[in-house]
């Protein structure tokens, strides 16, 4: 009887186990897609802008450009 319940036990304990690495890896994957649509909205925006041909402007931009692709990485 003791074994029985100890095997009972392991088993639950294997699911449980299970369950909450598939938890984990679910939040991971929520948190990483919760970022990446943040980010391409962000490109988006970044990138459906008109910029005046300007040489401060420009500069600007680039700038927001290399801060919005290093985000990314």
């Amino acid at each position: 009887m003791v074994n029985r319940r100890l095997k009972d036990l392991v088993e639950s304990f294997q699911h449980f186990k299970k369950v909450e690495v598939v938890g984990k890896a679910r939040k991971d994957y929520n948190d990483g897609l919760l970022k990446l649509t943040q980010w391409l909205k962000g490109a988006e925006e970044l990138f459906a802008r008109e910029v005046p041909c300007k040489h401060a402007v420009l500069r600007d931009y680039l700038n927001d450009l290399e801060v919005c692709c290093s985000m990314n990485s």
